[in-house]
């Protein structure tokens, strides 16, 4: 009796924990797709207007980029420390 409780909740311990691998996963996929988008839309931006763009604006693309990988970096660097937090508990 003792013995099936005891591996009754390893296994809800497990499925709790996959339960957060794949939240983790998810978040993880969505906040760097979204980032991912943004930065290919600019790319194409300055790909086909580039020769209309003066040098600043150019820049002020190439910024809009570097703010994007800091945002998924952010948002990667977030959701690693809530997985941890998690496996903690």
């Amino acid at each position: 009796m003792q013995l099936q409780k005891g591996l009754d909740k390893n296994k809800s311990i497990e499925s709790e924990f996959n339960h957060v691998k794949i939240d983790f996963n998810q978040k993880v996929v969505q906040e760097l797709l979204k980032q991912l988008f943004i930065i290919k839309e600019i790319v194409v931006l300055l790909e086909t207007y580039s020769h209309e763009l003066t040098s600043i604006q150019q820049l002020d693309y190439l910024e809009m980029i570097h703010e994007s990988v800091q945002e998924m970096t952010q948002a990667l660097n977030e959701t690693l420390e809530d997985f941890h937090h998690e496996i903690d508990r």
